[in-house]
């Protein structure tokens, strides 16, 4: 068995610190007995050894068989674990020198998660009274704490005295400061070497452990410096050294997230894919087989409320078995006014500095909004933007945090947010199909019920989101245990409101935006299908070889009103399912129609109005111009609807039976679909003159 190891060199600078004992009132340094002293084991054989170790007792750490052999500390474990976080982070005593020594040095450190400035200012005066000016600054925003940090800084650099400038982030320098910095590092954590030599400390007589045995309980390095001061305090607690290190690595798997993996979510078509590939790049990443410069670090989530987004962002680093650190605008938002905003804000960025390898997930991510957008509040929006923009940039060069923002609606996102660099990949989950909502089903019943059971309830469950079918189920079990049963496929169905008949006008309706987007678009119908309240929805591909001309523009108007078109034509009249909420059809389309002229430069005026122009703030002869382009595009879906009437009728009959149709099924109707002889280009001039 081995009994020597090679001596760190940072160790020089943890024995050098002198810790304040306020009952002695004097400063006891540490004292690690590095020499071979005498010790239980060195009378024992071998297998006896083996025996105790395995039992998790540790007899090189006694000099008797008086086992367990931890000691009663006189330096408190907080300023210990600090200064050996710092004695790392410098590395090597000569470093450690050069800052406390030096006339004139200038060294900034930076606190990532592990420790505050303000507790590392307080440990290193405390453990190093060498004249030496240590200036801080705590956790608060606003331009006049940063003026009167800067001010200190200032002062501190005109002596000949060494300077130690401590806080969370560099960045938070101007420029200037940090070129004249002599020396940065960064103080993230203790690694699993520095528990070694801290347990020969607390619960060693000898100065000597089972080093080897406690280096293989012990979690890896990237782990160990993930966990914070109070889990490595809680873990000390144990009596030998040994099982100190099995509690280390007990609760680093806490840390890891629990509950779905990406296995659940195979049926989430490209989210899954995304998903995959950035699993299998960290994993890649772990293993030194791929820069994480290479890597795909960060993608936006977007679709409908409910639909799954956070669920997959938390596979993603459940399958990948690293952290995730979850927050939102919201939570930012709600910490006060701006300098509390901001300040909310970088300290989530800071935490999932300090937990990498980590996922993280900010949701409501458009609530940033954008600084296209005019309004009374534009200016606090672009300090938000130019907040959250700084922020996301300084992940640029940090290794070890994936990226995930999850919203509602995408549109609304500043540019500069989507921009690839900051969100490498925009992904729309939608409403997940009856493949996804089989796949749910599956992941919340296990073998429970039988597959005849679970495709009526998936039936059943279509037009919900993954998030109202798992709500449904926990509601289920519920009322069945309220009413003393197992869960049964009835009471899942009564949560899903029954298997109700859906309506032929949401037929008809989603067959009309069928006929269109497969005449008119480049883009590929996905999926359409019936919802329980009546409604229906129809997904597209995204459009291929897109290049936004008038004809394009004027088609996917078309494409909208296409289904109020079909039910006019088919059923006798109108519903108002084509409109009443800002995600309607008509709501997407008067949005087109107003950018036609107003953002794209292809109406009658050159000029740019911005994004997000409302109906009512146009004037009544561009309002009038917008209302033809409204027609002309109803006029072309109408023609569409008429040269394909058997197919829609056809279509709409297969989905009334069916509820949902997609793959095959689905591409054997639209092939059926020919473009009428009108064309759109025509039509939309006429619209403009």
């Amino acid at each position: 068995m081995a009994k020597y190891e090679r001596r760190p060199d940072w160790l020089r600078i943890l024995l050098a610190a002198q810790f304040q004992d306020m009952a002695a009132f004097k400063a006891p340094r540490l004292r690690i007995d590095l020499t071979t002293a005498n010790c239980a084991a060195d009378m024992m054989t071998r297998d006896a050894i083996r025996d105790l170790l395995d039992a998790g007792n540790d007899p090189f750490t006694v000099e008797a068989c008086d086992m367990p052999a931890k000691r009663k500390l006189r330096v408190p474990l907080s300023s210990m674990l600090i200064t050996l976080a710092l004695a790392e982070a410098f590395g090597t005593f000569a470093r450690f020198e050069r800052s406390m020594r030096r006339e004139g040095h200038v060294t900034i450190v930076e606190c990532r998660g592990f420790v505050s400035a303000a507790q590392l200012h307080e440990a290193w005066s405390e453990s190093f009274p060498i004249p030496a000016r240590i200036v801080h600054r705590d956790s608060g925003r606003g331009p006049g704490r940063l003026e009167r940090f800067i001010d200190e800084i200032d002062q501190a650099v005109l002596t000949s005295m060494p300077v130690i400038v401590i806080l969370r982030d560099a960045r938070e320098l101007p420029a200037i400061y940090r070129k004249i910095a002599d020396d940065t590092l960064t103080v993230s954590g203790i690694s699993s070497e520095g528990v070694i030599w801290l347990l020969k400390y607390t619960h060693s007589q000898t100065g000597r452990i089972a080093h080897w045995r406690v280096r293989e309980a012990l979690p890896d390095d990237r782990t160990m410096r993930r966990m914070t001061m109070t889990e490595i305090g809680a873990a000390l607690r144990e009596e030998t050294a040994i099982k100190a290190a099995v509690r280390l690595a007990e609760l680093a798997t806490l840390n890891a997230v629990d509950g779905p993996t990406l296995a659940d979510f195979t049926e989430f078509g490209e989210a899954y894919r995304v998903g995959k590939a950035i699993v299998d790049d960290i994993q890649a990443w772990g293993a030194g087989k791929l820069r994480w410069n290479d890597l795909t670090r960060s993608a936006i989530f977007y679709g409908p409320p409910g639909t799954g987004k956070t669920y997959i962002a938390r596979a993603i680093a459940a399958t990948a078995k690293v952290a995730v650190v979850e927050t939102n605008f919201a939570k930012w938002q709600a910490a006060g006014h701006l300098g509390d905003l901001l300040a909310a804000m970088a300290k989530s960025f800071a935490e999932a500095r300090a937990t990498a390898p980590c996922v993280m997930v900010i949701d409501e991510i458009d609530s940033a909004g954008s600084r296209e957008t005019a309004g009374s509040s534009l200016e606090y929006r672009r300090q938000v933007i130019n907040g959250f923009l700084q922020e996301v940039d300084g992940f640029a060069g940090l290794e070890g945090v994936v990226l995930i923002g999850c919203c509602n609606d995408v549109t609304a996102l500043d540019p500069a947010i989507k921009r690839p660099g900051r969100f490498d990949r925009l992904v729309r989950i939608d409403l997940p199909n009856k493949a996804a909502i089989t796949a749910i089903l599956r992941q919340h019943l296990d073998d429970a019920l039988p597959d005849d059971c679970i495709d009526g309830l998936a039936r059943m469950a279509l037009g919900r989101s993954a998030a109202a079918v798992s709500g449904a189920i926990r509601a289920a079990r519920t009322t069945a245990r309220a009413k003393g049963h197992q869960l049964t496929p009835d009471d899942i169905a009564r949560e899903f409101g029954g298997d109700r008949p859906v309506s032929w006008r949401a037929a008809v309706h989603e067959a009309g935006h069928v006929a269109a987007a497969s005449a008119l678009m480049k883009a590929r119908v996905l999926h359409v299908a019936l919802l329980p309240d009546g409604g229906g929805y129809t997904r597209l591909s995204a459009p291929t070889n897109l290049e936004l001309t008038a004809d394009e523009i004027a088609a996917t108007i078309a494409m909208r009103l296409a289904g109020r078109e079909a039910e006019i034509m088919l059923c006798g009249g109108p519903s108002a399912g084509a409109g009443g909420f800002p995600e309607s059809d008509l709501a997407h389309a008067t949005r087109l129609a107003i950018d036609f002229e107003a953002s794209y430069g292809l109406g009658a005026s050159l000029a740019w109005r911005g994004r997000e122009v409302a109906f009512s703030s146009l004037s009544v002869h561009q309002q009038e111009i917008v209302e033809k382009h409204l027609a002309t595009a109803a006029n072309f879906a109408r023609a569409v609807i008429e040269a394909n009437r058997d197919a829609v009728i056809g279509l709409a009959r297969d989905l009334h039976n069916r509820r949902t149709l997609e793959n095959d099924d689905l591409d054997a109707w639209m092939q059926l679909m020919r473009r009428p002889a009108m064309t759109v280009a025509g039509n939309t001039s006429k619209a403009i003159a």
